[in-house]
């Protein structure tokens, strides 16, 4: 098996063929040798024993491809929002990102970054904020999503949506997410709407045995 580390930011992270990124000597050691079974025990029992909220779930899932389907707001509604342009002057409405920034210090950035191709070897969920991400550039990109409240999002419960330029998705809280995606140009910026501390509290990891891909 192979194994990398996520992505503080979107909760990507992806494989390569033999190596475990960002990893010492001892910790490949550690994980020579076991089972997928044994390694999510092992992460389970470390994380309870350090503390650390970030779940280290493993989930054997093989050469599994999900092909990505058009967003529309009413596929994506089991997991958020699609957000469109509105006049300058509509009043708040359902249709309104409906958001969820009570529990923290909002924190609105503009990440960049790399393109690492349509693929994950992760997936991530944040139990305390509804998160909104939309692309700047004109070029689409892709999200894999999950709904909230399962303990270890299995294949069957993974889809894949394109999103196109001008649009941006608000993801509920607990959805579990990997993006964005996207394997052109290299590299893209993203705005980001969550909480300040997001990526060091409220980032919880599903990992899988080998990487998902993503068919367009």
């Amino acid at each position: 098996m192979a194994f990398l580390s996520a992505s503080s930011h979107s909760g990507v992270s992806y494989f390569s063929s033999s190596t475990r990124v960002n990893s010492s000597k001892n910790e490949k050691q550690r994980f020579q040798g076991r089972t997928v079974r044994d390694l999510h025990i092992c992460a389970r029992s470390e994380e309870s024993q350090s503390g650390n909220n970030l779940d280290k779930n493993f989930v054997s899932v093989k050469g599994l491809k999900i092909f990505a389907k058009k967003l529309s707001s009413s596929a994506f509604t089991p997991y958020g929002q699609v957000v469109e342009w509105i006049d300058d002057m509509e009043v708040y409405g359902q249709d309104s990102a409906q958001l969820d920034l009570s529990q923290g210090t909002p924190r609105f950035y503009i990440m960049r970054l790399p393109a690492r191709g349509l693929q994950f070897g992760n997936i991530t969920h944040h139990k305390r904020v509804s998160q909104c991400l939309g692309g700047l550039s004109d070029k689409p990109w892709y999200m894999a999503v999950a709904r909230s409240g399962l303990e270890e999002p299995q294949e069957e419960d993974i889809e894949a949506f394109e999103v196109p330029p001008g649009t941006f998705i608000k993801l509920e809280a607990g959805t579990w997410h990997a993006g964005p995606l996207f394997d052109e140009p290299q590299t893209q910026d993203f705005y980001n709407l969550e909480l300040s501390d997001t990526n060091q509290n409220d980032h919880y990891n599903t990992w899988y045995e080998a990487p998902i891909q993503v068919r367009l």
